[in-house]
């Protein structure tokens, strides 16, 4: 039964990395095909981040293409700590108020940030041999 449920670490790593590039690449694409950029691009600038919509379009662009390269095992370690360092703001700037659990259509909590952040750590940490 023990070895039932033992893994090798590459493997599960390998899943999670999986995982997280799909639901990056999803949350940038969707952005882009419900038209909801120049939007982002407000909320930033409503929020003290020049170039509003500058940088809403960075962020989905990096979210697609390097939510793809970190699927596909390219460049898992930097993109991985871009993307944690990237939920840190986010904590601490948008969802860090709204405080640990939020079920709401358009805000959220802590906890969705917290599990995305530990994972993309796990992936960027590991002693894996990605890129």
């Amino acid at each position: 039964m023990a070895k039932f449920l033992t893994t090798k670490a590459d493997s599960t790593l390998t899943l999670l990395r999986i995982v997280l590039g799909i639901v990056i690449i999803s949350h940038g694409a969707l952005r882009v095909y419900q038209h909801e950029i120049s939007g982002l691009g407000e909320f930033f600038s409503a929020h003290k981040i020049p170039q509003g919509l500058l940088a809403a379009w960075i962020l989905t662009i990096l979210q697609i293409i390097g939510g793809a390269t970190f699927l596909f095992g390219r460049y898992v370690k930097p993109i991985g700590f871009i993307f944690a360092a990237g939920l840190v703001l986010n904590i601490y700037f948008v969802s860090g108020i709204n405080g640990w659990s939020l079920i709401h259509a358009e805000r959220t909590g802590l906890e969705y940030n917290v599990v995305l952040l530990t994972a993309f750590l796990s992936v960027a940490l590991s002693k894996s041999s990605w890129t």
